[in-house]
């Protein structure tokens, strides 16, 4: 290179001397003025091109890289055909003043452009002065000064000019390719670095510019490694940048994660690839994605995250605990319902007792005042055992030591008994009580008669006692195959009596509720009786519903399933008594009050009754009968 570049400039040397003795060299001036007329007419050409596309600015940007180039221009001046300046740069209207606009001379010199053959303007340059006027061109003195720089300077510049030649893109077309390829790079948001075989940055897009938070003309020119990464720029360390490994290796490197300690600390993804030309390794294209957003973005959902593994863990812990405290309630609920299931005989044997012993007083001669009172016990005693009948039926359901017996039986046969057992109240009141049988309900069916007629007496007591003037009508609908082999009735009672708020439906299923706080006051009642009749349907396969109008009158409805009755034979049984019916009769009970009073009963009908406390004394009674 230092041998090409003293040869060259001898070169030039021989021939501007060669040239200088043939009186061949041009004259100074001339030669002084060419370019700058080449200058001017590049201005006006590029000027009528740009003006073809109405693109004012090229015309700008052109005349500004002129200017760079050319240090004799001063100014540069566009103007259009009415005198105004629409470029202008270096103050040109200052350096332009005094000056013919009819004629060019070697320092201010002026082009008109045109376009589509009219006028459209005049391109306007102003230069520095020539300094081969007056003595300097009579003697011919503009030569030694080039010899002068030529052989001073020359030597520098060729070899600085060879070394970018050789090393580097041609500085010359790096001011036109990369407005075109820098335009390109510019609109992809991904960062790009291209750099030459010594890791110095060529160039460097926006993408990436904002991605380090400086200009892009501060990184260009600089080594890579020097930039702002997190790593340590030692040797060690710039050997294994990505860039620096696709340079050495010849290989494209992909996925390196960097941090770079810019104005914004930034987390980016580096992919590098080796430049070739001629098969020759000439630089390195790195293309660098900032992980930043994303990065801020797991970073929040990790948060996000744990919050949620937070509160799901209390959310569990509270589920537990409710869990644990529903557990208890239930088995409290089960215990009390337990207790009182497994006390149910020892609740209701006294009240036998007094039922039963009561009536048999009744029986007997008494003074008026004694039957009233007597009448009274009774009364309420039979009451005081149908709550704790009612009580002990709803346990029994909720303990779930409830089960249905099933049996074969005539349902007109149950309705009939309820109603009769109904009859009564009915007959006091003044009331009407209907049974109404639909047309296809089967006459004999599979199910519990004794639950069934529970309901039954349930619904119907609940509308005898809610009506003062009217009717109660107990009917049944249905004979419908469920479609396992059942049948489906729905059974309705219905009543003209006071009615029920339609807010209040739905409450009355529910145990101790009645529609009004008053009712149990005018009344009476424990409010069981609808709770325990809906708990018996749904064991029985249905539900209950109702309907009502304040005033006049409810009906309450309910749905059963019921398997078909087995078929039997008629046959005929004679029965044959030998003897009369053995009169001794033998009584368990180990309640001390209800054997005295069952023994009691008996003997009033003409039986003997051999009492017994339990089982051992019934064995033993029973031994000694043999």
């Amino acid at each position: 290179m230092t041998r090409i570049s003293f040869g060259l400039v001898g070169l030039v040397l021989s021939l501007l001397v060669a040239a200088r003795a043939l009186d061949l060299t041009p004259d100074p001036e001339t030669a002084a003025v060419r370019p700058r007329v080449a200058a001017v007419e590049a201005v006006a050409i590029e000027s009528s091109l740009a003006a073809q596309r109405q693109d004012v600015g090229a015309i700008e940007a052109f005349a500004r890289a002129v200017k760079a180039r050319n240090p004799e221009v001063l100014s540069v001046g566009v103007r259009d055909t009415a005198g105004k300046l629409v470029v202008n740069l270096g103050d040109h209207p200052a350096r332009w003043v005094g000056n013919d606009p009819a004629a060019s001379t070697p320092s201010h010199m002026h082009v008109p452009v045109s376009r589509d053959g009219e006028p459209w303007g005049t391109v306007e340059v102003a230069f520095k002065p020539l300094p081969f006027g007056g003595p300097w061109r009579l003697v011919g003195g503009a030569l030694f000064p080039l010899l002068a720089f030529t052989a001073v300077a020359g030597f520098v510049v060729v070899r600085l000019y060879l070394r970018a030649v050789f090393r580097r893109v041609d500085l010359a077309s790096a001011q036109v390719m990369p407005d075109r390829v820098r335009a390109t790079l510019n609109v992809l948001s991904e960062g790009v670095m291209v750099l030459d075989k010594d890791q110095t940055v060529v160039h460097a897009n926006d993408g990436f510019a904002r991605t380090v938070g400086r200009p892009a003309s501060e990184i260009e020119g600089r080594k890579a490694s020097d930039l702002p990464w997190a790593v340590v720029a030692d040797a060690a360390a710039a050997a294994d940048y990505p860039w620096a490994k696709a340079l050495r290796d010849a290989t494209t490197q992909t996925g390196t994660v960097l941090t770079l300690d810019g104005r914004c600390r930034r987390t980016v993804s580096v992919n590098a690839t080796p430049i070739f030309d001629g098969g020759v390794c000439r630089g390195a294209l790195a293309t660098i994605a900032d992980l930043t957003p994303v990065q801020n973005k797991n970073v929040h959902l990790r948060r996000l995250l744990r919050q949620l593994r937070k509160s799901r863990a209390k959310i569990a812990a509270q589920k537990r605990a409710v869990d644990a405290a529903r557990e208890a309630a239930e088995q409290a609920n089960r215990a009390k319902g337990l207790f009182l299931a497994n006390v149910s005989h020892e609740i209701r044997t006294p009240m036998n007792a007094i039922i039963g012993l009561t009536e048999a007083v009744l029986e007997g001669t008494l003074a008026a005042e004694h039957r009233e009172c007597l009448d009274v016990v009774a009364a309420s005693a039979g009451s005081l055992l149908g709550v704790i009948n009612d009580l002990l039926d709803l346990s029994k359901i909720e303990a779930g030591r409830f089960d249905l017996d099933p049996t074969d039986f005539d349902l007109r046969a149950v309705l009939e008994d309820a109603l009769q057992t109904l009859a009564g109240a009915a007959h006091g009141k003044g009331l009407e009580l209907v049974c109404d049988v639909g047309f296809g309900v089967p006459p004999v069916v599979r199910g519990d008669p004794v639950r069934l007629r529970q309901v039954l007496i349930n619904l119907g007591g609940n509308a005898l006692k809610f009506t003062a003037a009217g009717e109660v009508v107990v009917g049944v609908r249905g004979g419908i195959p469920d479609g396992t082999g059942g049948t489906k009735l729905q059974f309705t009672v219905s009543d003209t009596g006071i009615g029920i708020p339609a807010d209040k439906l739905q409450d009355i299923f529910e145990p101790f509720v009645q529609a009004d706080g008053s009712t149990t006051r005018r009344f009476g009642g424990t409010g069981l009786g609808l709770s325990i009749s809906t708990r018996l349907v749904g064991l029985m396969g249905g539900t209950v519903w109702a309907e009502s109008k304040p005033g006049l009158g409810s009906t309450f409805h309910f749905t059963a399933r019921f398997a078909p009755a087995k078929p039997v034979a008629a046959t005929m049984m004679d029965l044959v008594i030998e003897e009369p019916l053995d009169r001794p009769v033998l009584v368990v009970d180990d309640n001390a009050t209800a054997l005295w009073a069952a023994c009691n009963l008996l003997e009033e009908l003409g039986l003997r009754p051999t009492g017994a406390g339990g089982a051992a004394e019934a064995v033993a009674e029973l031994r000694r009968a043999a």
